[in-house]
């Protein structure tokens, strides 16, 4: 302890070293007791021994015995001591897990389409049922596997494409798909089953979720050349998690983020949209918020009403400024196969169109559906109070299209009742009296 007494050392000890440093108990004690000069520290420490600073006339600075030291001072002092000495010996077992951003090497974002589906992180395609979510995907999926260009022209990196899917088949669905897309087979690949132990230590297949992240890992690590993994969809995957709660969500999202970090390969995931109307379009993903606030980039898919299209529309991209909207539509197509040709679909790309995500999502909702195309139209040939023959209604609603099941639906909703007591026994609707449409 240098040039203090040697009746301090007998209680704070001798210096040590651990992490490559000199630990000294008796410096540690006059630190957190704010003695900044030495003499005086040493001198307040005697004193509060009982030895009132003097020295002790040990010639050979051999420790003086426990018994001159009062006990009662012994006790409020090995209180700190076993505090410093507490952390010295955290010092030498604890490893910190702090990255030291001093060490870090920066890089550019790396693009697997460039401004839109960045690599090393997890992007998120939603929309409702029927607009050709998978489709787009596997689209995407056949443009990697070629190296060929995205719909806005710009090239793709080539690469292996795993895909973990939980709706269609892959027989019939998924593989004539991205046949018809131009898709390289050879460089697709299925995650559906994988090999794990029950609680016994059993082996047995289950269904893969995201709680079993190290599988995917492993599978990344025996194809290093793949660049996309699809999750189609991703609520069929959660595992236990609730897909409502911000914190189950995330607790299974996080290390898909770092997986992708770490393979550097871009995760696609396909949710799709609540039925909440008059929401931005950021804000119409079903389940929590954390699915598009965690991911880096998003797409929102619906029709475009001004025509026949489909819109795929950038909603959100924390690297890269959002880029325009993409129209495609889904068209009928034929791929050849030992049993002879096999009729299924693919995506065809219509190039740029200038609807926002937020403009095709209010865009949908404006829409009439096909019941309230029915109501207006039952309203409308019925409004002037008299009894008309169904026959010559469905006839109406034939050469418009309409459908009968959503004029049947269209009728109970309106409260028409059928009434055959009248023109020979046939049935007629009547518009009840409080649902006439007012021309006044």
């Amino acid at each position: 302890m240098g040039g203090k007494d040697s009746n301090l050392s007998s209680v704070f000890g001798t210096p040590s070293t651990c992490g490559g440093r000199t630990f000294d108990a008796f410096d540690f004690w006059a630190t957190i007791n704010n003695y900044s000069d030495k003499a005086e520290a040493i001198k307040a420490a005697s004193k509060m021994m009982g030895m009132d600073g003097r020295k002790t006339g040990n010639k050979k600075n051999t420790c003086a015995p426990a018994s001159i030291v009062p006990s009662n001072n012994i006790t409020a002092a090995s209180t700190e001591v076993a505090a410093a000495k507490s952390i010295a010996n955290i010092e030498e077992e604890w490893k910190s897990d702090l990255i030291p951003l001093g060490g870090i090497k920066v890089k550019r974002v790396q693009w697997l389409w460039s401004n839109y589906i960045p690599l090393g992180n997890y992007t998120l395609m939603y929309g409702e049922g029927g607009q050709g979510k998978s489709q787009l995907s596997l689209s995407m999926a056949a443009t990697v596997t070629t190296g060929g260009a995205w719909a806005d022209g710009s090239p793709s990196p080539v690469g292996e494409v795993i895909i973990v899917t939980g709706e269609d088949s892959l027989n019939d669905t998924i593989v004539p798909r991205l046949m018809a897309a131009g898709a390289d087979i050879t460089k697709v690949f299925s995650l559906q089953m994988i090999n794990t132990t029950d609680d016994a230590g059993k082996p047995v297949r289950k269904i893969f979720t995201l709680a079993d992240i190290p599988n995917l890992k492993r599978e990344l690590l025996h194809y290093p050349n793949c660049k996309l993994v699809i999750i189609d969809p991703i609520s069929s995957f959660m595992d236990d998690a609730d897909t409502h709660r911000d914190a189950d969500v995330r607790s299974l999202l996080t290390p898909l983020q770092y997986l992708a970090e770490q393979s550097n390969v871009a995760i696609l995931m396909i949710g799709h949209s609540s039925k909440a109307r008059g929401i931005k379009a950021t804000a119409k993903v079903n389940g929590s918020v954390a699915f598009i606030n965690a991911s880096r980039s998003a797409f929102i898919v619906a029709k475009d009403c001004n025509s026949d299209n489909m819109v795929m529309a950038h909603c959100k991209c924390n690297l890269a400024k959002i880029q325009p909207s993409l129209a495609y539509k889904v068209v009928p197509a034929i791929v050849e196969s030992e049993d002879g040709d096999i009729p299924t679909s693919k995506i065809e790309w219509l190039g740029v169109t200038y609807t926002t995500a937020d403009e095709a999502v209010a865009a949908s909702e404006s829409i009439p559906t096909k019941r309230e195309d029915a109501k207006e139209f039952l309203q409308d040939i019925l409004s002037d109070g008299d009894a008309r023959y169904v026959d010559s209604i469905f006839q109406r609603e034939k050469e418009k299209g309409i459908g009968r099941d959503s004029v049947y639906a269209a009728q109970k909703a309106l409260g028409i009742e059928c009434n055959r007591n009248i023109f020979g026994g046939k049935p007629t609707w009547k518009l009840p009296v409080d649902t006439k449409p007012n021309n006044n």
